[in-house]
Formats: C-alpha cells, structure tokens, sequence
C-alpha cells in the first residue's frame, strides 16, 4: 500500500521524461537479469537508485503531505 501512496504524492511532479528515464532504467535492470549479467543488474540498479534518490531529495518537503 506504499508504493501507490509514494506514487500519489510524487504523481505532479513525475514528467513524462521523468517516467520514461525511469522505465528506460527498468529495463535495463530486468534485461541484465533475465541475461545472467549479475554485475550489469547491479551497476543498473544502483544507478537507477541514486537517480531515483537525487529526485526525491530535490522535491520540495510540501510533496510528501500526509
């Protein structure tokens, strides 16, 4: 029930440049898995990770109203 609570919040500031670099990194995550590449999967999510974290860092605090 997070996940779509967090999407809620985030839903006006996430562009659709924003979603697509997003989803562009999903699949990069899910293609090294699905081919056995550990370390690509790893260098993809960690990358997708601090992208995903510098977003959020950068929203203004009012964003995560409860």
């Amino acid at each position: 029930m997070q996940l779509p609570l967090i999407m809620f919040q985030l839903s006006g500031a996430l562009t659709p440049e924003i979603l697509g670099q997003s989803n562009a990194e999903h699949r990069a995550i899910a293609k090294a898995t699905l081919a056995g590449d550990v370390e690509g999967a790893a260098r993809a999510m960690r990358a997708h990770l601090a992208r995903a974290s510098k977003f959020a860092d950068e929203l203004p605090p009012q964003v995560f109203r409860f």
